[in-house]
């Protein structure tokens, strides 16, 4: 069944012809921060879910929800009876069976389809092939081998990189043959305010108690990483919109500026964590130094493929560039720190003690992504 809500004012934009975006998975993380910034730009938003998350938008004019499985064949019946859209974001298309409804029953009338892609893809390419600038990876690199052993052999040791290209090629060929319009945004790991897999919120915890933060990805600690700021994310997609033509048919990383080793990027969060405490609570119980250890796992980065160039990105996206890393860990201790409130006021402790945003506590009540 689909549960839809539309409000007066909605309706009344739409009929004065605001532009309307379909983002498919819009209430968490990347996908919350990116309706926001698509409301803040005008658009009006149609904002497609499950349903299982509270959406922060439920009282925004702009925003209409749509409470769907986008497996069951009633996403594909609303898919055939949609209106014509502006552009489609898709921030939950895993593998080709979640795309190919949406080829073929909403079209043409998906608009600009921007597909929201990983620097997983990169994984399953071959690192001989793959091209650098100042050693980061170009998009040109997300080319499979030819030799059918290898190309099988990566796609099974990362099947979702593999899934992930697999849409990027369908896209390609339904380009080739109807002239459907897309650009790809390819993500490394991300990071910032309502991060919703727990990952953050882990690395926090470990400084806090001075455990070792492991360095290590698939058995090695990576040089140096690529990350991407979530806000930086939702103003990409802004802007890949008013780019236009100028993008279709592209893939771009979307990025830091900066490459960093995680053990860096851990010191710096370390860091910003200890001020934002000192000034929510003029005082800080954070370690001075933070305790690492190479052999294990980070549990934070997911690809050891190298950091990725976002130059292509900054340059077709014009209005578009990305925030200082300093800046964004800054921002993203702060918000941390604002969203776990002592025990006596909220409760927001566990039985370790270590701070904990509410929205982790209480994920069905909260809306972390």
């Amino acid at each position: 069944l689909i549960h839809a809500t539309m409000t007066r004012e909605a309706a009344r934009t739409d009929g004065c012809r605001t532009p309307r975006v379909l983002v498919l998975g819009g209430t968490q993380f990347i996908g919350r921060h990116s309706v926001a910034e698509l409301v803040a730009a005008g658009y009006a938003v149609t904002a497609v879910s499950r349903g299982r998350t509270a959406s922060p938008f439920v009282r925004v004019p702009s925003v209409n929800h749509v409470h769907c499985d986008r497996t069951s064949d009633a996403f594909t019946a609303w898919l055939c009876q949609a209106e014509s859209f502006h552009a489609t974001v898709d921030f939950c298309a895993f593998s080709p069976a979640d795309v190919t409804p949406v080829l073929e029953h909403l079209g043409a009338r998906a608009g600009h389809y921007v597909f929201i892609s990983s620097d997983s893809v990169y994984d399953v390419c071959d690192p001989r092939e793959a091209t650098r600038r100042h050693g980061r990876l170009l998009e040109s690199s997300a080319v499979r081998p030819e030799d059918s052993v290898r190309r099988e052999e990566l796609a099974r040791a990362d099947k979702y990189g593999s899934r992930k290209l697999e849409v990027e090629e369908l896209l390609a060929s339904s380009n080739a043959a109807s002239g459907f319009r897309y650009t790809t945004l390819r993500l490394p790991d991300v990071f910032g305010p309502h991060e919703n897999t727990g990952r953050q919120l882990a690395l926090a915890r470990r400084i806090r108690k001075n455990k070792r933060v492991g360095l290590s990805v698939g058995g090695r600690a990576p040089e140096r990483i690529s990350l991407a700021y979530a806000p930086d994310v939702a103003r990409a997609v802004v802007a890949t919109l008013r780019a236009g033509p100028a993008v279709q048919g592209l893939a771009l990383n979307i990025c830091c500026a900066e490459d960093i080793t995680f053990e860096d990027f851990a010191t710096t969060f370390a860091a910003a964590l200890r001020r934002a405490e000192v000034r929510a609570y003029g005082r800080t119980s954070l370690p001075a130094a933070l305790a690492s250890d190479p052999a294990r796992g980070s549990k934070f980065v997911s690809v050891d493929c190298g950091p990725i160039d976002g130059t292509l990105a900054t340059r077709v996206l014009e209005t578009w560039a990305p925030t200082p890393m300093v800046d964004a860990v800054e921002r993203t201790a702060e918000w941390m720190v604002s969203r776990a409130k002592p025990q006596s006021q909220s409760g927001a402790r566990n039985a370790r003690g270590l701070m904990v945003p509410p929205e982790l506590l209480h994920p069905d009540r909260h809306h972390a992504k």
